[in-house]
């Protein structure tokens, strides 16, 4: 499988100009979603979503368990040597 170069189809975007620190705007989403999920009650939490077995809590938390997860393994790892 040929990466790169590539030379046929739609180019690959570029980014133009200064990289803005996405902090701020993580920051502004992450506490847009808390707000979201503060106002969901017992019963939405225990929802069925798409995902066979998943309820709406665990798909909140999945991505809060996988960041848990990462920063253990990378605490480890500073730990390790």
């Amino acid at each position: 499988m040929l990466l790169t170069p590539r030379y046929d189809g739609t180019p690959v975007p570029r980014a133009e100009g200064p990289i803005v620190d996405p902090a701020a705007s993580l920051l502004r989403r992450r506490r847009r979603l808390a707000d979201i999920l503060a106002r969901f009650d017992a019963e939405q939490c225990a929802s069925p979503t798409r995902c066979e077995r998943w309820t709406v809590h665990d798909v909140i938390m999945h991505p809060v368990r996988v960041n848990d997860a990462w920063t253990a393994s990378i605490a480890a790892a500073g730990r390790v040597g």
